[in-house]
């Protein structure tokens, strides 16, 4: 038992851990290191700080992130519109 009272940070859920470090994440959603890594330091991808090289994402925040973005493609909205 975690004797914290916080939840461990790679609790096992369906589907993987709950959050991923910056390789992780990229495995999960199909992309490069260097990609991610640009779209965390441009703001795109919500990664939470746990000190001066070290960054987690929760998988949940992927995960909606890109259901808004493929929804917007969906509804018919792009860069070019």
């Amino acid at each position: 038992m975690n004797t914290t009272g916080r939840k461990p940070l790679y609790a096992k859920k369906t589907g993987g851990p709950d959050y991923m470090n910056l390789k992780q994440a990229a495995a999960y959603l199909g992309v490069s290191a260097p990609t991610l890594r640009k779209m965390r330091d441009e703001g795109r991808i919500p990664f939470e700080r746990l000190g001066p090289r070290t960054f987690r994402v929760s998988r949940d925040e992927l995960d909606g992130h890109f259901r808004k973005t493929q929804g917007n493609r969906d509804n018919g909205h792009t860069k070019e519109d």
